[in-house]
């Protein structure tokens, strides 16, 4: 994911970020179908197996292609400035720009990558333990009571608003360079 952000321009930085968390809970709803149809007749065996092939799938075009390249940072910060400036070529004309002129420097960044990983991984960690929990909160919470499953999603909902407002500063529209 910190990867995913590095290659993004700024203006749809969010709007991709938002998109991606979107698909995450797009395929706990899809997972539940296909285990709704799956369990029944072919067995929990088969549905690990059929829930794996999109990974399996992902990872063999990583391999084979290799069309996910490393960071550009990475690069830089390892002495690697000609692989490096080639992924930004690249990168420059996917999306019909130009690479800036000028030195690569790894220079400080308005969040440091290494704060920048951890709380973008904590946020996509934090997702999965929700899709964990969802099951739970919709299945045995509701047969007691609508207004505590209610409320359980409106607390998490509460907690994510007090730790966006507790924030040390405002980067919407800043570039990660």
């Amino acid at each position: 994911m910190t990867l995913y952000t590095e290659f993004l321009p700024v203006k749809s930085r969010g709007t991709a970020i938002i998109l991606l968390g979107a698909f995450w809970t797009l395929g706990a709803v899809f997972e539940v179908l296909l285990a709704t149809l799956i369990m029944p007749t072919l067995g929990w065996k088969w549905l690990l197996a059929l829930s794996t092939m999109p990974l399996l799938a992902f990872a063999a075009s990583c391999c084979v292609c290799m069309w996910l390249p490393e960071s550009a940072r990475f690069d830089v910060l390892r002495g690697r400035e000609d692989k490096a400036l080639n992924t930004l070529k690249n990168i420059a004309a996917a999306n019909g720009s130009s690479v800036p002129k000028g030195r690569l420097v790894a220079k400080r960044q308005v969040s440091p990558t290494a704060t920048r990983a951890i709380g973008i991984g904590t946020s996509s960690e934090m997702a999965r333990v929700r899709a964990l929990i969802t099951p739970f909160v919709a299945q045995v919470l509701l047969k007691s009571s609508v207004y505590l499953t209610l409320s359980v999603y409106f607390i998490c909902c509460l907690l994510g608003a007090a730790a966006s407002w507790v924030l040390p500063m405002e980067t919407m529209g800043r570039s990660l360079h």
